[in-house]
């Protein structure tokens, strides 16, 4: 599946297919808790599954934290 994630920290930031076998909720649940630990915002795309922003303190939030449209080439 296509998983995007967008972040400061650059070994967690993502673009491409996942490899790994985890679910849609266990990626949302890995960076939920990398967010945490890390305590910066993350962006997550899931293909066909939900786009979701992250707070620093693992809250989900309404509306964008990145402005993303530029970033698509």
């Amino acid at each position: 599946m296509q998983v995007r994630i967008i972040c400061s920290e650059p070994s967690l930031a993502f673009d491409g297919e996942w490899k790994r076998e985890d679910t849609p909720q266990q990626i949302l649940e890995y960076v939920i808790a990398k967010a945490r630990e890390l305590d910066i915002p993350i962006h997550l795309e899931i293909e066909k599954s939900g786009i979701w922003s992250i707070a620093p303190n693992g809250k989900i939030m309404k509306g964008a934290l990145f402005d993303c449209t530029r970033m698509r080439s």
